[in-house]
């Protein structure tokens, strides 16, 4: 569990990092649980949670047809639930199952995806694994 130090003004809340199945996770703030289960599909409570409580959304080893599916049923729980204005907006972090090149990187900014976390292909030497940091750097930093 990873702790975070969020300051509005001067309150100052820690949260946690909630791990989700299915892609779903959130921060949420450990000041304050609460008693609605963990969902397990896009319309759960773990989004409804996410738009009331988390500073942002991180959806996992999703495609972008997932991802698309997912933020529209933020953006309507966002309409649906109250979220605290010290919150601010919520940030989205995606990961996504596949590798990504310049086009795709755009689509999900496109969406509303603030940060994309990229996955290395698994099995790779430090040779290999230079070469996709080096090839990921100059496709994707600064170009989208």
């Amino acid at each position: 569990m990873h702790h975070l130090e969020r300051s509005p003004g001067r309150l100052s809340r820690s949260l946690r990092f909630v791990p989700g199945r299915d892609g779903l996770s959130s921060y949420r703030s450990a000041a304050r649980p609460t008693g609605r289960g963990r969902g397990k599909r896009p319309g759960s409570s773990v989004l409804c949670r996410t738009v009331e409580e988390a500073s942002g959304w991180y959806g996992f080893g999703l495609d972008l047809d997932e991802a698309v599916a997912l933020l529209a049923q933020l953006r309507e729980d966002a309409h649906r639930y109250q979220r605290p204005a010290w919150l601010g907006e919520l940030e989205i972090s995606v990961a996504p199952g596949f590798p990504l090149d310049r086009d795709t990187a755009l689509r999900f900014a496109e969406l509303g995806v603030h940060r994309l976390i990229l996955l290395p292909p698994p099995c790779m030497d430090a040779s290999a694994w230079q070469q996709w940091v080096k090839t990921s750097g100059e496709m994707l930093v600064g170009q989208v």
